[in-house]
């Protein structure tokens, strides 16, 4: 009845992940960005769509995940150094790099005060 809602996106990629092979885990992660898309800052959401990119062989972006959910979650010190993994395996000025470069200026900025 809702299929464009973030919370019934993130289940269903959710259930799609849990039957872990690659077809299911493809469309899991296509699922997981639409959700992504329509509200990033659910962290359950993110933890499910770093383990779809982990499983499709997109560790960078896994790491840009990870960062966003704990930068959700206030923990910028451990999203920083996910923030610094994604950056060492992106391509620099990639849509995820630039996000884990934006997540590395948040951190400093909080570091500073």
């Amino acid at each position: 009845m809702a299929p464009k809602e973030p919370l019934i996106l993130a289940g269903y990629g959710r259930a799609l992940l849990a039957l872990d092979r690659p077809a299911e885990n493809r469309k899991a992660l296509a699922a997981l960005e639409k959700a992504r898309a329509r509200d990033p800052r659910d962290p359950r959401m993110l933890r499910d769509l770093a383990v779809a990119y982990a499983r499709t062989g997109n560790n960078g972006m896994a790491s840009v995940a990870t960062a966003e959910r704990y930068a959700v979650a206030g923990r910028m010190k451990t999203a920083a150094v996910h923030a610094r993994r994604a950056e060492g395996l992106l391509p620099r000025g990639s849509p995820g790099w630039l996000r884990a470069d934006d997540i590395l200026a948040a951190a400093e900025k909080l570091k500073q005060r």
